[in-house]
């Protein structure tokens, strides 16, 4: 780790601040050491660097509880999958999936975190890859207050600015986005500080998850579609901003963050199921829900999602022969429901480990597209559809900037009528 941060930290002040709270109740924060820690794996396993980090996650987490950080302020973001990178082990470059995790907590004394960065610095088995030591009331309130809103995910803005006795001027605006949320107070000032005449600087509490920009479709596709959940299974949201280019509205539901049946209650027109780092039976409620709704539903499994399909309608869930992360390949096709009017063997991009064994497909699914081998056999699933409801999945990822035809598939789907 950083020498500088043991720099940092001996020079921290310790004067607490007085800060504003709530109703422009003055309030005296208590001295906040902060301390922020990134953890990062790249493999070409994406499941390999998942287990890393989340051990060093929880290692991290124990000297977080043994050397008593503030109650409360112990903060775990989601995991981050990044896309396919480049990275150097032992003088060979190679192409793998990036796993992140950001931990905070926050410590009464000086004294407390640097036994907590000493502790780091000793222990062999905890690989940070980046840490900051902060001090700052200000940052202190900040933090609290992104810690209240994530439990409010449902109050308006203006209530909540209205709770911290905010000066409300402009618009405010508020989204219950999963798998985090992000909250946007885009103008206005809090209340003011006593004696100094200054106002604290503006709060935006946004979500640990800045999505990469889709790129746009290369001709206007904007169609009429209804409402869409998509149930995330990490953060996957370049899909969600191919449907919303597509002219879909979409709500992005966690997938271990409403029932079913709270999911049926919303009517959804159509569902989509993300990828995620895990296997179908780890994906919250992505199974039950291919298989209640599915009938009646249109649903599209993308990556994990495609799996979930195959394993509700009795298909096997199985080790991939090869292990794809960030590598394309041909997909083969007979233009069959969402390959409708998609040319046969365009390349897409693949990131899995895992398929749907072909030597287990029950009578209700059927191929739609495939990935070959040298004599022309298949080499593995890349789509399946049920032959009755309206169900599809496909194992590589449309939304990729390396795949072709993306929107096209996506845009096919969105026609899909319902049962």
């Amino acid at each position: 780790m950083a020498p500088s941060a043991w720099a940092q930290a001996n020079t921290i002040p310790s004067q607490p601040h007085l800060l504003v709270k709530g109703q422009g109740t003055r309030t005296v924060m208590p001295d906040r050491f902060g301390l922020q820690l990134n953890i990062e794996e790249t493999d070409m396993d994406a499941d390999a660097a998942r287990r890393r980090v989340q051990d060093n996650v929880a290692r991290v987490l124990a000297l977080f509880k043994q050397h008593k950080a503030v109650e409360g302020s112990v903060r775990a973001d989601n995991l981050r999958i990044g896309p396919a990178t480049r990275y150097e082990q032992s003088r060979q470059v190679f192409i793998g999936t990036r796993v992140s995790r950001q931990l905070r907590a926050s410590f009464a004394s000086v004294k407390a975190m640097q036994d907590v960065l000493g502790a780091l610095n000793a222990n062999e088995n905890v690989q940070v890859s980046s840490l900051a030591p902060t001090y700052s009331g200000e940052v202190a309130l900040r933090r609290e207050l992104k810690g209240e809103a994530a439990a409010k995910t449902r109050e308006s803005a203006q209530g909540l600015a209205k709770a911290y006795g905010t000066q409300l001027r402009g618009l405010y605006s508020i989204s219950d986005v999963a798998p985090d949320f992000a909250y946007g107070i885009r103008a206005g000032q809090w209340p003011q500080l006593g004696g100094d005449g200054e106002y604290l600087d503006r709060i935006s509490v946004t979500g640990s998850y800045a999505p990469a920009s889709a790129p746009a479709p290369a001709a206007p596709e904007s169609i009429e579609a209804g409402p869409i959940t998509y149930t995330e299974n990490v953060f996957t949201y370049n899909l969600v901003q191919y449907l919303q280019t597509l002219g879909a509205e979409v709500k992005v539901v966690r997938n271990d963050a409403m029932s079913v049946d709270e999911i049926a209650a919303q009517k959804p027109e159509r569902i989509v199921i993300s990828p995620g780092p895990c296997t179908p039976n780890e994906a919250g409620v992505s199974l039950e829900l291919i298989q209640r709704l599915g009938p009646t539903t249109p649903i599209l499994g993308v990556c994990l999602g495609h799996q979930g399909i195959g394993q509700v309608y009795g298909g096997t869930v199985i080790r991939a022969g090869n292990i794809m992360h960030g590598k394309t390949s041909p997909i083969r096709h007979e233009g069959k429901g969402v390959f409708a009017g998609l040319p046969d063997g365009y390349q897409a991009t693949r990131y899995h480990s895992l398929v749907v064994d072909k030597n287990s497909l029950p009578d209700a699914l059927e191929v739609t597209a495939w990935t070959e081998n040298e004599d022309g056999s298949i080499e593995e699933i890349m789509g399946l559809r049920h032959r009755q409801f309206p169900v599809e999945g496909v194992q590589f990822h449309p939304e990729s900037i390396l795949t072709e035809h993306g929107h096209a598939l996506l845009r096919n789907f969105l026609q899909r009528p319902a049962a």
